[in-house]
């Protein structure tokens, strides 16, 4: 018997002992991918430390929605009230209008009033009564 067949003899005894060739394909696979899954761990948890304090974004969002309304609310009071104000002082600014009206026309009767006494004042460059007794006396021009 030549080595090739004692070969055979003896790969045919230990070929129960030796493992399939599919399971050491998948060990092999199972080693490359361990390889790999080291630095996904840890890149996997730097992503979870930094996502961490995400939790207590929702209820930090409510609290801030809690308050915008809040805001919001005393905003629509203040504009509320700036418009009555506006509208008390549209009020009052009409009832000055009517007032200055009012004071024109009292105004332009007192000048006609005037212009009326004026025009029925003696000429001033006209001699006056005693002026013209004057001249009655004197016999002058």
């Amino acid at each position: 018997m030549g080595e090739g067949s004692g070969g055979g003899v003896l790969s045919g005894l230990l070929a129960p002992l030796r493992l399939p060739e599919r399971v050491v394909g998948a060990v092999e696979a199972m080693t490359k991918a361990l390889e790999v899954l080291g630095p996904m761990r840890d890149d996997l948890a730097r992503v979870r430390r930094q996502t961490a304090p995400l939790e207590a974004l929702p209820e930090a969002i409510e609290g801030l929605k809690r308050d915008i309304v809040t805001r919001l609310d005393e905003l629509q009071a203040s504009i509320a009230s700036l418009e009555g104000g506006e509208s008390h002082l549209n009020r009052s600014v009409q009832d000055l209008g009517k007032e200055v009206i009012g004071m024109h026309e009292t105004l332009r009767g007192l000048h006609d009033d005037i212009q009326g006494v004026t025009e029925r004042l003696p000429d001033p460059d006209a001699p006056g009564p005693l002026g013209k007794a004057r001249d009655l006396i004197t016999g002058g021009d």
